[in-house]
């Protein structure tokens, strides 16, 4: 579902589009894509530097880039956050004889972000008399506290601005 929004809302507004698996990537210099590839598909789609520089890319299953679990993983995701945070806060790359800058692409961050409910109410249940228990929230009231606790790096959170909660299919 998370995909299909996206590359029709991007149909619609002409723009190229890329769907790109987080699952993929690393930091450059190691096994797996690093992140200026995904860059490099949308200007393969488009074979236009000036149209690739007003992509959307569609990075899913972001959310297994969180730096949780022992110190070798923790530095791969880290790493592999930094390389995407170059992307979003702007950068101009050279792609064969052309550069793309990533300045005015879109990129969308999808993923599941599974038992990011549990850490929220933890962070929202006050301890004490009279305190008063959250059962259930809106996962709408996310923020950007709740995913640098999931294990996301702060600066590129800060980046991105808008958040989407979508319901579950049925």
């Amino acid at each position: 579902g998370k995909t299909a929004i996206a590359r029709e809302a991007a149909r619609i507004a002409g723009l190229p589009f890329i769907h790109f698996d987080a699952t993929t990537l690393s930091e450059a210099g190691y096994r797996g894509r690093d992140a200026d590839e995904m860059v490099k598909d949308l200007f393969a789609a488009t074979k236009d530097d000036k149209k690739a520089a007003y992509g959307v890319i569609f990075l899913d299953e972001f959310d297994k880039l969180s730096a949780q679990g022992g110190a070798q993983r923790m530095a791969y995701a880290r790493g592999t956050q930094h390389s995407l945070l170059r992307l979003v806060e702007g950068t101009e790359l050279r792609i064969g004889n052309s550069f793309v800058n990533t300045e005015n692409l879109l990129f969308i961050f999808g993923g599941a972000f599974s038992g990011i409910a549990t850490g929220r109410k933890r962070h929202m249940n006050p301890i004490g008399f009279g305190a008063k228990v959250v059962e259930e929230f809106s996962c709408d009231e996310l923020d950007t506290e709740d995913f640098i606790a999931y294990g996301m790096e702060p600066e590129l959170m800060g980046r991105i601005t808008q958040r989407v909660a979508l319901e579950p299919l049925r």
